[in-house]
Parts: C-alpha cells; sequence; structure tokens
C-alpha cells in the first residue's frame, strides 16, 4: 500500500464580532507519505497465527529494479529532480508559474535534493521483520553504489545536484524495542526526532504569504523539497503514531515561523 497525507494550515485574522468574514493571513503546508517497503514481498494472512511468515523474493536483480524506480519516482514528485536522466535534471522548469516569480528564483537556489527522500522503517530487527530489513538496507546500498558508480564527473551536473546516495537516506528504527515501557515507552520517539530533524527542516514545507508590495497578491516564500518516507509492516499503528509526531514538528515550525525572534520557543516532546 502507498498513501500522501498533505496537512494545510490556513492562519486568519478573526473578523468583527457582526461578521463571519476572516482575513486570511498565510497558507502552509507539509507532505508526508507511507506505503509498504518497496520490494518484492509478501506475507500471506493465516487464521492460526498473528505474525504470518514473510515471504521475500528472491531475485536480487528484479528487487534492484523495483527499489530503484520507487526511489527515482519519488525524487522526482518531491525532492523536484529527475534520476532517470543522466545527468539529473530539474523534473519541473515552470517555476515561474507562482504568483511572485522572482521570489521563487531565489527560493529555487536555496532549494537542494540533499536528503530529498528519508526513508523511516519501523519494524522490527529480529524475525522475519528483521530479515526483510536486512534485505531493504542491503538493496538499498546496492542501488546506490551501483547508480553513483556508473556517473563519471564529467556527467555531473552543476546545478546543485547531489549524488543519490546523499538524496536518498535510511533510517531503521526498531519501535517496539526503542519505545517498550521498560525502555522509556513514547519518549524514546524524541531519538527518532533527532535522527531525521535536520533532514526535515532541510527539506522544509510550502509557505505562502500576503505580497507586501501588492494586494491581493500572495507571495511563495517557502517550498519543501523532499519527503519523509515512513513504514512499518501494515502502515497502520506505528506509523500513525510517528507520522503525527512529524505532522506536529512540522506544524509548531510553521507557527514559530510567524513569531519574532524573541518570541520564538521550544516545543517539549510531550506536545507534539
Amino acid at each position: 500500500n502507498y498513501a500522501e497525507s498533505e496537512q494545510i494550515i490556513f492562519v486568519k485574522r478573526r473578523g468583527k464580532e457582526y461578521t463571519c468574514q476572516a482575513e486570511l493571513l498565510d497558507v502552509h503546508s507539509h507532505v508526508q507519505t507511507r506505503g509498504s517497503i518497496p520490494l518484492l514481498w509478501s506475507s500471506p494472512a493465516h487464521v492460526t497465527t498473528y505474525t504470518p511468515k514473510v515471504r521475500i523474493g528472491k531475485d536480487p536483480l528484479s528487487q534492484a529494479r523495483a527499489l530503484r524506480q520507487h526511489i527515482f519516482d519519488q525524487l522526482m514528485i518531491y525532492g523536484g529532480y529527475d534520476y532517470f536522466k543522466s545527468p539529473p535534471k530539474p523534473a519541473y522548469s515552470s517555476w515561474e508559474k507562482f504568483p511572485r516569480g522572482e521570489i521563487n528564483r531565489k527560493t529555487r537556489r536555496k532549494s537542494s535534493p540533499k536528503s530529498a527522500l528519508t526513508i523511516i522503517n519501523l519494524i522490527d530487527k529480529h524475525g522475519d521483520q528483521g530479515k526483510l530489513g536486512d534485505t531493504l538496507d542491503s538493496v538499498l546500498h546496492a542501488v546506490l553504489d551501483i547508480h553513483d558508480g556508473i556517473e563519471t564527473k564529467d556527467d555531473k551536473a552543476d546545478d546543485g545536484t547531489v549524488p543519490l546516495k546523499e538524496a536518498v537516506n535510511h533510517v531503521w528504527f526498531d519501535f517496539h524495542a526503542e519505545c517498550r515501557k521498560s525502555n522509556g515507552g513514547w519518549n524514546k520517539l524524541s531519538h527518532l526526532i533527532e535522527l531525521v530533524e535536520d533532514e526535515m527542516e532541510n527539506q522544509g514545507y510550502l509557505s505562502i504569504v500576503p505580497s507586501q508590495t501588492e494586494d491581493d497578491i500572495f507571495d511563495v516564500i517557502r517550498i519543501q523539497t523532499g519527503s519523509l518516507r515512513t513504514n512499518c509492516m501494515d502502515c497502520l499503528d506505528r506509523t500513525n503514531v510517528v507520522q503525527s509526531i512529524l505532522a506536529r514538528k512540522a506544524l509548531f515550525w510553521q507557527l514559530r515561523q510567524r513569531s519574532t525572534a524573541s518570541k520564538q520557543r521550544s516545543m517539549p516532546l510531550q506536545y507534539i
């Protein structure tokens, strides 16, 4: 399975009491994805067991092709770069379609595909889940090594494109082991946030604010240049917990952006 989730925040100023109108101040958005581990595998359900066996495809070439295809698709959609081409090219060239072209040219120069895809893997590191996670890790390293190995120095683009190894990161966080009660429970999720915080901040989020020079015009001052892709086995319980925390972290950054430097605050994990 695979799904994209986007949270959109409209910040408004309440109108007068006798009206229902509210002034739109700014708009923020952040996108995350969730999906099954992008390999060829299955786990047929069986009425006699709560944890059905995991069957992993044996053909390494088929596994590598499937993972490579998925990674390139994700980088094109969310990172804005087409790694199907050699050297990689920007996937979208019509940046001037935004309301304020000059601002977006500056935004584009600041953007980078570095850490454009962060794979957050929440499955166990033992048993069948551990074998599946090890397979993902080994196939991913093979795909990254082979792709960057065939790129010569003459092929490297000069538009800020980084090697595929730097554009993709795999974070394996054994949710059950890390968050068991004897180990601190869900407070241990602070460690996961620390692992992905820099990449999440680098990927950014979308921010649209009113123009300071023209009425009824909004400026795009920030764009999102990557995504966090979270998975467990069925992409339900563990994934829900982690995606909700990351969504609140993004919301905190977006709302803090509106504060003055003197009013900016940190947010404890329990409120995220």
